[in-house]
């Protein structure tokens, strides 16, 4: 049986191809939101457009294509090369190895046969990205400590980057990855000494797709910033004490 992601994405690489010509080399998944979890929602799909001229002059040919897609309710196509992905890997190791996990190539070559990432660039990503995330839910709740929705809105927006830095903590620490995210919180507070419960209460919530009451948004909110807190003190440790892959 064809599912609606599957029917959606054929249409666009036949859109694609119809656009690029030979210039259309491969389409691959970038991300799934929720590592796959909700596959029959293609608007969780980022997907790479690995072409061999990615100036805007020549993907200009696609803008209609694009134009569709986004009104649809997608998010934008990334446009890159094989240059492109063989340089980047040391400035996106995280979205790398998330793609090497589950890659699914859609059309044309696998763009990342060969591909390798460092544990320095990801331990450096790891720690950048869970500090920004801090500093941004810092902020953001002084605006939203209020507003039951409000309160929903950070966790929901935020759940997804802390899952990738989880699982990426897991690969540093040699660990297995498990595919959900439930399965990935509960493996990090195996690890590395965190709370589970109000990471899952997070992911709950975002599953739930709804704020409750503002005392309960508030203590969900509260506990999961602290665990995010600790796991960013667990990583500090790791990354003092890591090997230089």
């Amino acid at each position: 049986m064809v599912t609606t992601t599957e029917a959606t994405l054929s249409r666009l690489v036949e859109d694609l191809r119809g656009d690029l010509g030979g210039d259309l080399l491969s389409v691959v998944p970038e991300s799934l939101t929720e590592k796959g979890e909700h596959a029959g929602a293609a608007s969780n799909l980022n997907l790479l457009v690995v072409v061999a001229d990615d100036s805007p002059q020549r993907i200009v040919a696609a803008a209609k294509t694009q134009r569709t897609w986004v009104k649809a309710g997608h998010h934008p196509l990334l446009f890159v090369t094989p240059e492109w992905i063989r340089r980047s890997t040391d400035v996106f190791p995280i979205e790398f190895l998330d793609m090497l996990d589950h890659r699914k190539v859609l059309a044309g070559a696998d763009p990342l046969a060969g591909v390798a990432v460092s544990n320095v660039n990801l331990r450096l990503q790891c720690e950048h990205e869970i500090r920004s995330i801090l500093l941004k839910l810092r902020a953001s709740w002084l605006d939203a400590h209020g507003d039951a929705r409000e309160i929903f809105g950070l966790v929901a927006g935020s759940l997804g980057p802390v899952a990738a830095i989880s699982r990426a903590a897991l690969r540093l620490a040699g660990e297995n990855v498990p595919s959900g995210t439930e399965g990935v919180f509960e493996a990090v507070a195996r690890r590395f000494g965190v709370e589970a419960v109000p990471l899952l209460d997070a992911a709950a919530l975002k599953r739930s797709g709804r704020a409750g009451d503002h005392a309960r948004m508030k203590g969900i909110f509260l506990a999961y910033f602290s665990q995010i807190e600790a796991l960013g003190r667990a990583l500090d440790s790791l990354t003092a004490g890591a090997g230089s892959n």
